[in-house]
């Protein structure tokens, strides 16, 4: 059959070592799929490792079938290499070797959370909220370049180690799945995370990212995928017509659920209030139902002016920057004073913080080395980095009230300590039973009341008063014995 693909470039494992393009050499294997392997590989121009996609047309295509796939990739992996977002993986380059594209792009150290999932079961819903306000960013990012991802899914959702969410595989996603590409219609994605619009035929647009962000989270919080049916012909027939499980675990997230799958792309949750929604969530907080879409008779409020708008994001960054650092600071003393017991709601509040605030100086950082022409694309890039603050600084602020307790009932303790120790100091040479008193005093301040600050405040205030009482206890009778003449 001289028309069809089979052994060849397209059928030869290729070996470890391998150098592709006469830059790239392939170092291992990191994962394999229906479309080809993913490789660590070493940059040899940059000295830089990078991952390599080595792309694989399906078995049984036509000659003039697998050129127009490998065109098409190209041109796709192309159009993700222009998204410049930090939720986004960065496309270095699409190497031609032997014929076929080769996908160069950034490296990233983690999980994905397909992986996340099984090891650890469904995710609390405010972790859940916060993957999913990183991916929609992502998705935002991509949109307002023109470019749909048609694959969103816990597998191409990464949690890197240095506490990114990053999605992947934009454009080249779109011929991958066990759907990947059929001869007519050409149907893309993986059927439980399909919308219902692409199920029936229609062409995709966001709506349809927003609806398989929402599979994703749904699978997220409760474990489960809510449409997977034994085939994937009745996967798509249960996305067209069945009634969404309603969720047992979601929690706060349930509402954003609701509005990211709805069966109609008109009346669901639209990007911008879906993501406020969940940043909402990923704070704790909760949120009511969404909103219906906009309508003709919805006013647009004013807009900032753009250049008020970049000063306003870059007094932002430098304030929480400030908080963050003075935070960090603050909490370092406590946890040598109180131990990491008692600072931990303050120590995840700053971990927090310092998320949002990388995700700001990410997306300063896109802005400077690209900037946007379109000016509603670098306002929707400034929004965000003031929103990355915001979202921080509540955060600390959250938590500050508790921590301010803490630190007083530290400064408590260690003034009520220092008075004890000045009275053993000076009364030790006239009463020697009074020295043994106020050193247990001491003791008790030292070891009890300190000890309670890290275990239990409430529990500490207690022993503080009786402490602070059982001082002036001391001083009194010891007054009266000195105007008695007596030890």
């Amino acid at each position: 059959m001289s028309g069809m693909s089979g052994g060849g470039p397209e059928g030869a494992a290729v070996p470890p070592g391998r150098v592709v393009a006469g830059r790239y050499r392939l170092l291992e294997q990191l994962g394999r799929g229906g479309m080809g392997v993913v490789w660590r590989a070493r940059d040899e121009v940059l000295d830089r490792e990078v991952a390599v996609k080595e792309v694989r047309a399906p078995a049984g295509l036509l000659d003039h079938e697998i050129r127009q796939l490998y065109v098409r990739l190209e041109r796709e992996a192309r159009a993700a290499a222009r998204i410049a977002h930090p939720h986004v993986v960065t496309v270095f380059d699409v190497a031609s070797d032997e014929g076929r594209p080769w996908i160069v792009m950034e490296l990233v150290r983690g999980l994905s959370l397909a992986d996340a999932l099984q090891a650890e079961g469904p995710l609390p819903p405010a972790h859940a909220a916060h993957i999913g306000a990183g991916v929609l960013a992502a998705l935002r990012g991509a949109h307002a370049a023109g470019v749909l991802h048609r694959d969103v899914k816990p597998g191409n959702v990464l949690l890197a180690n240095d506490g990114r969410v990053v999605l992947t595989d934009f454009g080249i996603a779109t011929v991958e799945g066990s759907s990947a590409l059929t001869r007519t219609g050409e149907l893309v994605g993986s059927p439980e995370f399909l919308a219902p619009e692409r199920a029936l035929g229609h062409p995709p647009g966001p709506a349809s990212d927003l609806w398989s962000l929402g599979v994703t989270l749904y699978a997220t919080v409760e474990g489960v995928s809510p449409f997977r049916q034994d085939t994937p012909l009745s996967t798509m027939r249960a996305v067209v017509d069945q009634q969404l499980p309603a969720p047992v675990r979601a929690g706060a997230l349930a509402p954003v659920l609701e509005g990211l799958l709805r069966k109609d792309p008109a009346l669901r949750l639209g990007a911008a209030e879906a993501e406020d929604m969940l940043r909402v969530v990923a704070r704790g907080g909760t949120v009511s139902g969404a909103g219906a879409p906009p309508g003709p008779a919805r006013m647009a409020r004013p807009l900032t002016p753009l250049p008020e708008l970049d000063a306003e994001a870059a007094r932002a960054l430098v304030e929480t920057d400030d908080a963050v650092r003075t935070s960090a600071e603050e909490l370092h003393l406590a946890a040598a004073q109180l131990g990491d017991a008692a600072v931990r709601p303050f120590a995840e509040a700053v971990a927090y913080a310092r998320s949002e605030l990388a995700d700001a100086f990410r997306l300063r950082q896109a802005l400077d080395d690209a900037p946007y022409e379109d000016e509603e694309i670098r306002r929707r890039t400034l929004d965000e980095i003031c929103s990355h603050c915001t979202s921080a600084n509540r955060r600390l602020d959250a938590e500050s009230a508790s921590f301010d307790v803490l630190r007083g009932l530290r400064d408590n303790a260690a003034g009520i300590l220092a008075r004890a120790e000045a009275a053993a100091e000076d009364l030790a040479p006239r009463v020697t039973t009074a020295e043994g008193a106020l050193h247990v005093l001491a003791g008790h301040c030292t070891a009890t009341a300190l000890a309670a600050v890290a275990r239990h405040p409430a529990e500490a205030r207690d022993r503080l008063s009786f402490a602070t009482a059982a001082l002036a206890e001391a001083r009194r009778a010891l007054a009266a014995g000195d105007g008695d003449g007596a030890a």
